[in-house]
C-alpha cells in the first residue's frame, strides 16, 4: 500500500487545515474568555468541527486504498460525506436544543442566560 495518495491528500489541503487550526484555536480562546457570548456560538462551531473530522477521516479512508482490502469501507467513506450537510443540521439543532433545555433549568434555579437574577 503506497503513501502517495495520502501525502498528495495532505499537501493539497494544507492551507484548509491552517484555516482550521487558525479558527478553532480562536473559537478556543474566545470560549474562555468570553463564554458567555460563546454559548450562543457553540452549538455552531461544534457541530462544524464534527463534520470536519468526519470529512477528514471519511477522505483518509477514500485515499489510502483501504477500499482494496474491505470495499465496503470506499463506499461508506462516499455515503458518510454525501451526508455532511445533515450532520453538521443535526448536531448544531441538538447543540442548541440542549442549549435551551440548559437555559430553562437555570431559570428555573432563579437565574437567566446573563447571569443577572430575576425577581420572582
Amino acid at each position: 500500500m503506497s503513501t502517495q495518495p495520502v501525502k498528495e491528500f495532505l499537501l493539497s489541503n494544507i492551507g484548509f487545515f491552517f484555516v482550521l487550526i487558525i479558527f478553532f484555536g480562536y473559537a478556543d480562546y474566545f470560549s474562555k474568555w468570553h463564554p458567555r457570548p460563546y454559548k450562543v456560538f457553540s452549538p455552531i462551531i461544534t457541530a462544524a468541527g464534527l463534520v470536519v473530522a468526519i470529512w477528514i477521516l471519511a477522505n483518509l479512508m477514500i485515499v489510502s486504498e483501504i477500499f482494496i482490502v474491505a470495499p465496503m469501507m470506499h463506499n461508506m467513506a462516499g455515503c458518510i460525506l454525501g451526508k455532511l450537510v445533515w450532520v453538521f443540521a443535526l448536531v448544531t439543532l441538538l447543540g442548541y436544543l440542549l442549549l435551551i433545555i440548559k437555559i430553562g433549568k437555570k431559570s428555573k434555579k432563579g437565574g437567566s442566560f446573563c447571569g443577572k437574577k430575576t425577581a420572582k
